[in-house]
């Protein structure tokens, strides 16, 4: 669950500066 939380938000920034 905590694991879950942290690649959230990890990838979170990384799909927020990603030009799609």
């Amino acid at each position: 669950m905590v694991l879950l939380v942290a690649t959230t938000l990890l990838l979170l920034p990384l799909l927020l500066l990603d030009p799609l």
